[in-house]
């Protein structure tokens, strides 16, 4: 349909970025046809991200926004309307964040026990989040994740002293290295147990 005036619905040709990590706020470039400024509106199908900023519209086939992606993968329609008409959608896809691995508690334990420790950083995700050990003795026995920037894991350490990496991976990659140290008493001898007391 057209006004009296002749103006046409706007069209989307283009998103430039079309994708970006969960919880950024990446400005895109919107390219197409009938752009107005003052009287474009960019709409995403979506009920995690958001239209962060204004629309800018530099020319009747340009324009720029910066959105707020949620923190969840996804892919969502963005669309462009005037007061004509809306134009057709094309697709933005919000990927998993790279994690980040910032501390380690505790970071060290005795060896040949099954210790548990808390990873604290970024963008752990419930059930697509593995833990790695740069070790040949030591290894993990479960990963628990109990926040975006929280895990419980267990690790079943060998019997050697011994320093090695810790490293988080999801499917946005893989997080810096934080060390843990496995220790030992005296020249390599466990610590002493107490089975009973008995009254002779």
């Amino acid at each position: 349909t057209t006004t009296g005036s002749g103006a046409q619905p706007p069209t989307l040709t283009s998103v430039t970025q079309n994708s970006g990590a969960a919880g950024t706020n990446p400005q895109v470039t919107l390219t197409g046809t009938n752009f107005v400024a003052g009287q474009t509106v960019v709409t995403l199908s979506s009920t995690t991200s958001t239209v962060g900023s204004s629309v800018t519209v530099t020319g009747t086939t340009t324009a720029t926004v910066t959105l707020t992606l949620g923190n969840q993968p996804e892919t969502f329609g963005v669309t462009v309307s005037t007061a004509v008409g809306m134009s057709g959608s094309l697709n933005f896809t919000v990927t998993a964040p790279q994690p980040t691995l910032t501390s380690v508690s505790p970071n060290s334990a005795s060896a040949g026990i099954a210790a548990e420790v808390v990873l604290s950083g970024t963008g752990f995700s419930t059930g697509a989040t593995t833990v790695t050990l740069s070790s040949t003795t030591s290894t993990v026995g479960s990963v628990t994740v109990t926040g975006a920037g929280t895990a419980v894991v267990i690790l079943h350490l060998g019997n050697q002293s011994e320093t090695f990496g810790i490293t988080v991976t999801t499917a946005g990659g893989t997080s810096g290295s934080v060390n843990f140290t496995v220790t030992t008493t005296g020249s390599g001898a466990q610590p002493p147990t107490l089975t009973s007391v008995t009254q002779n």
